[in-house]
Order: C-alpha cells, then sequence, then structure tokens
C-alpha cells in the first residue's frame, strides 16, 4: 500500500525516478528474479491463476477471437497496453517491488517497467510451473537481463562509435557513404543516448520499423543491420560497450515471387554496340562512352576502377601491356590493388 501511494503522489506531482531503456531492462530483470524467488514454492493452481488474470484482461480489452488471432502481437496495440498495465502491476505485484528497492519512478518510467515486466512475467510463471514440476535447471531466460549499468558506459553515442570506427578501419567511400545515412537515422532515433544504453529489444524494434513500402527487409538486412552490428561488434571488442545489442537480431526476408521466367537480356552485347557507335571522343564524357565499356568488357573490373586510373597505371609486364588497378587511385573491391592485361 506505501508503495502504491508513493507511486500516486510521485504521478499528481512530475516526481519520481525516469528510467532509460536499458535501466527499465535492468529493473525488470531485478523484479523477475525477486519474483520467482518470492514465490519459488508456488503450486500449478496459483500460477494458472495468475496467467489466467491476464488473459482475461487482454480478451476484455480485444475479445476473444482477436486474441486467439494477435497472439504474441498483442502488447504492440496501445490501447491494450494503456487497459491492462495496472492488472500486469497487480499480479506481478510490482508495489510491494519497488517498494522493497525504495524506488517511485514516474507514470513514463512505470509504463516502460510494464512493458518489459508483460514478457517477463510469462517467463517467470514458465519457470515457476518448471520448478513445481521438479525441474530445476538453469534459467535460460535470466541471462538476457543486463548485470550491471554503472562502470559499463563509456558514454560514446552510436554516431561517435561511426565516427571512431572510420578512423581506424578506414573502408571505402562508398561504404562510409552508404552507412552514413544509417548512423544519421540511428543518432535521431537514440536521441544522442550513449551507445551503451541501447538495449537488445530497443535494438530489434528499431530494425523491425525500418521495414516499409519503400525500404525493403532485404535492404534492411544487407545495409542496415549489416552496418549496425559491424559496428557495435568493433565498439565491443574495443571495450566501448559492454554487449552488442543488434548481435541476435533478426530480419526475415520473403522469397520474391517469380512471375515469369528468367530469360538473356542481351545487355552487354547492347552496351558495346552504343559504345562503338560514338565516334566524336574529343570530348572527356564522350571518351569514357566510348571506351570504359570495352575496358570493362575485356579487364572484368568496374566502370568506377577504370574511370578512376591514372596513367601512371597503365604498365608493361612481362613484354604485355596491363592495367593497374589499386586503391591509390580511388575505390577498389576488396581493398586489394591487382594487374590486369
Amino acid at each position: 500500500m506505501e508503495g502504491r501511494i508513493a507511486a500516486i503522489r510521485a504521478d499528481r506531482d512530475g516526481t519520481g525516478r525516469t528510467l532509460t531503456r536499458v535501466e527499465a531492462r535492468k529493473l525488470a530483470g531485478d523484479w523477475y528474479e525477486w519474483f520467482t524467488a518470492r514465490h519459488a514454492e508456488a503450486t500449478e493452481e496459483d500460477i494458472d491463476w495468475r496467467r489466467d488474470i491476464v488473459r482475461e484482461a487482454l480478451t476484455a480489452t480485444v475479445g476473444d477471437e482477436e486474441f486467439e488471432r494477435l497472439r504474441g502481437d498483442v502488447w504492440d496495440q496501445e490501447d491494450v497496453r494503456e487497459a491492462v498495465r495496472p492488472v500486469l502491476a497487480d499480479v506481478g505485484e510490482m508495489a510491494q517491488f519497488l517498494a522493497l528497492k525504495q524506488i517511485t519512478l514516474t507514470h513514463d518510467a512505470r509504463n516502460l517497467f510494464l512493458d518489459f515486466m508483460y514478457d517477463d512475467l510469462a517467463a517467470a510463471l514458465k519457470r515457476l510451473l518448471r520448478l513445481s514440476e521438479g525441474d530445476y535447471s538453469p534459467d535460460k531466460y535470466a541471462e538476457r537481463f543486463p548485470k550491471a549499468i554503472e562502470g559499463t558506459d563509456s558514454g560514446v553515442t552510436p554516431w561517435q562509435l561511426f565516427e571512431k570506427w572510420i578512423a581506424e578501419r578506414k573502408p571505402a567511400d562508398g561504404t562510409v557513404e552508404s552507412w552514413r545515412y544509417v548512423f544519421q537515422e540511428l543518432r535521431r532515433a537514440s536521441e544522442e543516448r550513449s551507445a551503451a544504453s541501447v538495449a537488445p529489444e530497443e535494438a530489434a524494434a528499431w530494425i523491425k520499423g525500418l521495414v516499409s513500402p519503400k525500404r525493403s527487409a532485404g535492404t534492411v538486412k544487407k545495409t542496415w543491420l549489416n552496418a549496425a552490428n559491424t559496428v557495435f561488434r568493433w565498439a565491443l571488442e574495443h571495450k566501448l560497450i559492454a554487449s552488442n545489442p543488434f548481435a541476435d537480431v533478426k530480419v526475415t526476408v520473403p522469397r520474391k515471387k517469380k512471375l515469369r521466367a528468367r530469360v538473356p537480356s542481351g545487355g552487354s552485347p547492347a552496351i558495346l554496340r552504343a559504345a562503338s557507335a560514338i565516334i566524336d571522343t574529343r570530348e572527356p564524357t564522350d571518351a569514357a562512352k566510348r571506351w570504359v565499356p570495352w575496358l570493362c568488357a575485356y579487364s572484368g573490373a568496374r566502370p568506377g576502377e577504370m574511370t578512376q586510373l591514372r596513367g601512371m597505371d597503365v604498365v608493361v609486364q612481362d613484354g604485355i601491356h596491363a592495367l593497374r588497378i589499386t586503391p591509390d587511385a580511388g575505390t577498389v573491391k576488396g581493398g586489394a590493388a591487382r594487374t590486369t592485361p
């Protein structure tokens, strides 16, 4: 009762402790350990009773049929969360837990904590059910909780991680340009918070939210997730963060429908015929249109690798004229120099 009264007063007065997402996740993890220890001797009837109360609150909000249809996605609806949070707080004994911790939360922090508790309560009840059946095997679910917040945060933001990664790894200009958009968006999404405060659930939600009619799941996986995971993994190796929140994030890429059989386009001959049709090469652009396609055809190189060639890159090796394709001239696939006749 004291915990409830303190929460009501804090909500009324605008006082109480705010929480970042990682702090809320840590607090929910502490609650999970407290709740499972507190009810370690719970009977199957007590466990079912708590589960039924939450289910009844959910079905009372969306209806039985909609609940069965949505299942794991039911908590994604704001009206559902708003209606069920008080029930969740009662079943999870949130007030007692916060009173023992001597913590008073703001309204928003309490909601954030309860949103994490929704999944954790289901896992806690499953854990208690296993204990009631004599299964005392290690609890794998608890491994996901942050074990410590203090001392693991360098204060570096995701954007600063990206800048540090560029300075050390010196990636190709194309990679920097492509990934810059990723970290600009992440900077806006994280509101300039530290990279260490980005929780795995937050990272997964951000990546999932990137998929749209204009941005395919394949693009999100290949570019956005790859960029974030690579830079955060590098930061973890250099001890700038305690964990990589993108490590276990998955993006499901649907298989593309094949509406017709694939047939040869004949694109290469068409391009070379068009190149050969250019006679006047006095202008540099016209000269490039005339010769670059043929250079690519004979060397297997890319247009960018051909257009950045310098005079010194035309060499004679073993009596054979050749092109030296090198990172000294610009971006090269794989970053390695090669010589092609």
